[in-house]
């Protein structure tokens, strides 16, 4: 497994923490919007589940929750629209060949 929760910001500078998530939340929003059939979205919610890790983890008042939100929540919506069209895609093939 990928130990993606893996990082320390003890020694970190709140500005340099705070970079570090606006990175992430930044581009988990690219991915969740250009979700290319679900990648995207597993991206973006990757992301969004390692900067919400950060700011939790933080021992300083980060900022950037919504953006976190953002990530997972149209990332989910995105991975629940690529699994409605691939049901609507297969279900016709099986309901006619059965």
């Amino acid at each position: 497994m990928i130990d993606i929760y893996k990082e320390e910001f003890s020694e970190n500078t709140k500005e340099e923490v705070q970079r570090k998530v606006r990175s992430l939340r930044r581009i988990g929003i690219f991915f969740s919007i250009f979700w290319i059939a679900a990648i995207g979205s597993i991206i973006s919610i990757v992301l969004g589940l390692k900067a919400r890790n950060i700011i939790k983890r933080a021992n300083m008042n980060i900022s950037g929750m919504s953006g976190v939100y953002w990530c997972l929540i149209v990332g989910w919506l995105g991975l629940i629209m690529v699994l409605l069209i691939f049901i609507a895609i297969t279900l016709p093939i099986f309901i006619k060949k059965y």
